[in-house]
């Protein structure tokens, strides 16, 4: 089993529901080292290049004008061509808030999470030409924003996920043991995600998943394929790493906002996950790295350690 990583991102709560646009949302050519997963579902567009979706189910190869649809807590990561570069855009929602007041959409939300288990998340062109063009249309109205265009982005990704309900194949609807297992430590990641900055202890960590400290620790390494603190340090360095490119702060300020108790701490922690210095990260991912590419910090590891040289 692949390591995983938890990804947030910030969804407005008002309307969860955001698009990265644009064509230069690339995806690594790297070899895959570890999957990643999120709390919304993800509705992307190839718009340049081909690759291949590697998720928990299988690998699946894409090329430009396919979707994808990824469900909530799906393990996955893209790879472009060793001789490509695909460029993508994205739509992330929380379909539970985006429809809270309307029960059947969300039973339709759960359903459809457990069909697409087991099931190809990746939908050519030349088969989905409605399903495309509501696609392209959610992503104008993004664009464009005009009065009333989050009613209209509701609608349509709700029209979307019945369109899409209606092609696959009925299944017996179970989800994945890995699924179960994700769901059942969210809470935990989630909270290491916004809590990262503090004192975080085993315990605590497992009492929000009802699980005893023993269990939560063997659970949690077999699903994540790291220990509990470990993935809170690699969070930590995550953070630190983006605080260090958009911040202001001194290098013992932010390992103090980071959750490290001394700037020594810091240092050993952010040179065992990105392999170099901080100083040193920062110098070479200013000069090689694309700003509007959705990379993790192993990610960015590998682009950096490759390209430093470039």
């Amino acid at each position: 089993m692949m390591p995983l990583q938890y990804r947030h991102y910030n969804l407005p709560p008002d309307f969860p529901v955001i698009a990265f646009l644009g064509q230069c949302w690339k995806n690594p050519q790297e070899m895959i080292s570890f999957l990643h997963f999120h709390d919304c579902i993800e509705i992307g567009c190839c718009r340049e290049g081909k690759g291949i979706l590697h998720t928990a189910d299988g690998s699946f190869p894409y090329k430009k004008g396919d979707l994808c649809v990824i469900p909530c807590y799906l393990p996955h990561m893209m790879q472009s061509d060793a001789d490509e570069v695909s460029r993508w855009e994205y739509i992330f929602f929380d379909p539970v808030t985006l429809w809270e007041e309307q029960a059947t959409e969300q039973m339709q939300y759960k359903k459809l999470t457990g069909m697409l288990s087991g099931f190809c998340p990746v939908f050519s062109l030349q088969k989905t030409n409605a399903v495309y063009e509501i696609v392209q249309q959610i992503f104008q109205e993004f664009y464009e924003k005009p009065i009333f265009y989050q009613n209209f982005v509701r609608g349509g990704l709700m029209t979307l996920l019945s369109k899409i309900e209606r092609m696959i194949p009925e299944t017996d609807g179970k989800i994945k043991k890995q699924y179960g297992q994700i769901v059942t430590l969210f809470p935990a990641i989630q909270y290491i995600s916004e809590h990262f900055g503090e004192e975080l202890k085993i315990p605590q960590l497992a009492q929000l998943c009802h699980l005893s400290p023993t269990h939560f620790r063997r659970m949690f390494h077999m699903v994540m394929q790291l220990a509990p603190l470990d993935y809170c340090n690699r969070i930590r360095i995550s953070n630190a790493s983006q605080k260090m490119l958009y911040g202001k702060q001194t290098m013992k300020e932010l390992a103090r906002e980071c959750g490290f108790l001394t700037q020594s701490s810091f240092h050993r922690a952010f040179q065992k996950y990105m392999g170099m210095s901080p100083t040193k990260w920062k110098q070479v991912y200013r000069l090689c790295a694309d700003e509007n590419a959705i990379l993790s910090p192993n990610e960015i590891k590998n682009v950096l350690l490759f390209d430093r040289w470039l």
